[in-house]
């Protein structure tokens, strides 16, 4: 019981002091020894203690290396090699635990800093991608209002109309770049998504009516309803119009359906 208690307390202290108290217990038996050096039984003990020093030192040796070649790793951006705590006990093992956890910690930091590039990333190019049908548009009324081939007043309706579209769409990925980075939760609401979708095709028609498209919507049930983010769903339709505007040949036929499947 004393043996454990002592060594409780010996565990407590600082690892100097530890360092400390067995130097001066293996300086007492050298002592000891050294004046009782007349007695064959301790040379044997003095032999046998600093044999037993010398293996104690290269232990340590090895668990230092051990915690050096964590820490370069760790310094180098390695965040797959781990420190192997296993042999080592007392402050060696916490050292190469704490090496651990900071090494974990450092690769939880980098993988957040590149989620955050990401979205930085794709905030640009959602935002590219909704404004250029608006500024499209804008473009080919003027530049239809500049050659006089077309009414201006109806000219002037589209361009407005684009303006909108245009404010919401930057509106819409400002919000959805919020939500997304953690700084507000997403609200969901009840949505009718026949009629996001009846409101979508009717901003794009003017795309589609410039490359003489025909753009139709077949809406089997008008409550449509699902429990959402509103921007999202109107993001989401956006993109699919989008896309099939600009993939569909001049002269050709659009059509969205929408229908209720499996609730």
């Amino acid at each position: 019981r004393a043996v454990r208690c002592a060594g409780k307390v010996l565990d407590k202290l600082p690892l100097l002091w530890k360092t400390a108290c067995g130097i001066a217990v293996w300086l007492l038996l050298d002592i000891l020894c050294m004046v009782n050096a007349h007695d064959s039984e301790f040379l044997i003990v003095l032999l046998v203690v600093n044999v037993l020093l010398g293996l104690f030192l290269l232990y340590l040796a090895y668990c230092l290396r051990v915690l050096q070649k964590g820490g370069e790793a760790l310094a180098n951006g390695d965040m797959d090699s781990r420190v192997d705590t296993r042999g080592m006990f007392g402050d060696f093992r916490r050292h190469g635990e704490h090496l651990n956890a900071a090494q974990l910690g450092v690769q939880k930091a980098v993988e957040a800093r590149m989620k955050s590039e990401r979205m930085k990333t794709e905030l640009i190019t959602n935002v590219s991608h909704d404004i250029k049908t608006p500024l499209a548009n804008i473009r080919n009324d003027a530049e239809a209002a500049l050659r006089n081939e077309s009414d201006k007043d109806a000219v002037l309706a589209n361009v407005c109309e684009s303006c909108d579209l245009l404010l919401s769409a930057i509106t819409t990925n400002a919000e959805i770049a919020t939500i997304s980075s953690g700084l507000c939760r997403a609200n969901r609401e009840l949505v009718n998504v026949a009629d996001e979708i009846t409101q979508a095709a009717q901003l794009f028609r003017f795309v589609a009516d410039a490359k003489h498209q025909v753009l139709e919507t077949q809406i089997q049930d008008e409550g449509l309803l699902v429990l959402a983010h509103r921007l999202h769903i109107q993001q989401l339709v956006g993109n699919l119009l989008d896309n099939a505007v600009k993939y569909t040949p001049e002269g050709g036929r659009i059509r969205i359906t929408a229908s209720r499947k499996a609730g």
